[in-house]
């Protein structure tokens, strides 16, 4: 297996369906998502490789089952937002939910509102205080300012994430900085209306009407993937291919090394207890909202060992968002295939926090948690769910309790 760089170029808004019954009385919506979870690039990809191989590649017979055993071996890494600039590409990451914006002291009456950025703090409850949590260990996310918090960009340029992540603070002037100078926005949401027009009549056909939003990109934006295929894998000279909802068309570049990816910085793991654990890719874990080996070391009070490794560390606190629902289409199933099953899904930019045993160099497990997956399935690694980035942990304090 080879690691492979992926850059897809939007050339229609594209269709990323929410897993609701279109169709059905009352459900005449579809699309919604204005960001594609990784199965859909993973199952583009694996389809546009698949097709590459034989038109008939999934067809019905019994080779079938053999071919997607085999295809499910194409697998999905990193996938980001990318910004092309006359530098090249800048790479964006999904914000990170220990961060909170507000607006800067006095700059109520700006016009163009400039944002200050403030860190969620993991801490223990003061005297007098309690909740129903009985996690002895568990610390709770903290902040200062009692403002009301502003909407942030929901992704970061890798400069400001790379700060974030060794310094859990940006270091910004008094007047904050813009929201598009932190981050671009999502793609636009391009809303159409469809009719069935009546070829006798030239009028529409009553209630035969539905509506789609697509997400329609920016010039300057592109999706940026990892992929690990075989050297027989690739596609020669196929540079156009089917992405999301209404098979809307991508135009697709292939190589290696055509994308900087973000690297681990230097000070990650330097003079720290803990790390950060932030989600880059959405997360499917068998334990919920975290990984079960992981929720061990709260359960139990006891320091686990990260699967594959000799890494021991225990979760004391995180971050995490309302969950995301994930669907796909399971070709194994039928003729066709059928869909599959809802899954909840934990948003990308969640943060966990753990706490490295003294046993264990924080530098050294920041080196080898990197852009790895925290996902327990197999399939889910290879789907490009769970995948991590790995920030300092500056205080960490031991409860009371």
């Amino acid at each position: 297996m080879k690691d492979i760089d992926l850059v897809i170029t939007p050339r229609d808004p594209l269709l990323f369906r929410d897993g609701r019954p279109f169709g059905q009385a009352g459900v005449a919506q579809t699309g919604g998502l204005n960001w594609p979870r990784p199965g859909t690039i993973a199952g583009m990809l694996r389809t546009f490789v698949g097709y590459s191989r034989d038109r008939d590649y999934f067809a019905a017979g019994p080779q079938k089952e053999n071919h997607i055993n085999k295809i499910k071996k194409v697998g999905l890494g990193l996938f980001l937002p990318a910004l092309k600039t006359h530098k090249g590409m800048e790479i964006c990451l999904p914000a990170p939910t220990d961060a909170v914006a507000f607006l800067p002291k006095n700059m109520e009456h700006i016009e163009k509102r400039s944002l200050n950025i403030k860190a969620l703090v993991p801490k223990d409850l003061n005297y007098g205080e309690g909740t129903d949590i009985s996690w002895s260990n568990w610390l709770y996310p903290w902040i200062e300012e009692h403002e009301k918090p502003q909407q942030m960009p929901p992704f970061w340029r890798w400069n400001h994430y790379k700060e974030w992540l060794i310094n859990n603070k940006l270091d910004l002037p008094v007047t904050g900085i813009l929201p598009d100078d932190l981050g671009p926005g999502e793609p636009v949401i391009d809303e159409r209306t469809h009719v069935c027009i009546d070829k006798e009549s030239g009028t529409a056909v009553d209630s035969r009407i539905f509506n789609t939003s697509g997400c329609s990109f920016r010039h300057e934006m592109k999706i940026v993937a990892q992929v690990k295929m075989d050297d027989t894998d690739t596609p020669a000279g196929l540079d156009m291919a089917l992405l999301g909802g209404d098979r809307r068309m991508v135009h697709i570049e292939w190589g290696q090394d055509i994308v900087t990816w973000p690297r681990l910085p230097e000070k990650i793991g330097e003079g720290v207890k803990g790390l950060r654990l932030v989600l880059a890719t959405p997360g499917m874990f068998e334990g919920g909202w975290a990984p079960s080996w992981l929720l061990k070391s709260l359960e139990e009070d006891s320091w686990e060992t990260v699967p594959g490794t000799e890494i021991r560390l225990r979760l004391r606190s995180a971050c995490i968002p309302h969950f995301l629902p994930s669907h796909g289409w399971d070709m194994t199933k039928g003729k066709f295939g059928a869909p599959k099953p809802m899954r909840k899904m934990i948003k990308a930019g969640a943060v966990f926090f753990v706490q490295v045993h003294e046993d264990t160099d924080p530098k050294k497990a920041a080196e080898i948690l990197w852009s790895t997956s925290l996902c327990e399935d197999k399939q889910d690694v290879s789907d490009g769910f769970g995948r991590i980035l790995v920030g300092n942990w500056q205080q960490v304090t031991e409860t009371t309790k």
